[in-house]
């Protein structure tokens, strides 16, 4: 599923959550990293790049061969 979609449907699902007074943080989580994903412009990756965006957040830099690096 793409970013947009996922999103979508997670907004949904937290709206509901929030009408009927259900917690949802994990959902919650997921949806605010799909968020910083559209943000960088990957609308069409799926979930899967929720890994991609994880050492970033961390400060850290993803090479062209998918290692990563720490950076300076």
């Amino acid at each position: 599923m793409a970013v947009p979609l996922a999103i979508k449907d997670l907004r949904l699902a937290l709206a509901e959550a929030e009408r009927t007074a259900v917690p949802m943080p994990a959902a919650s989580l997921v949806h605010d990293r799909l968020v910083a994903m559209a943000a960088r412009g990957w609308n069409d990756l799926d979930w899967s790049a929720l890994g991609l965006l994880a050492p970033l957040m961390r400060g850290w830099m993803i090479i062209a061969d998918g290692t990563s690096n720490k950076r300076i």
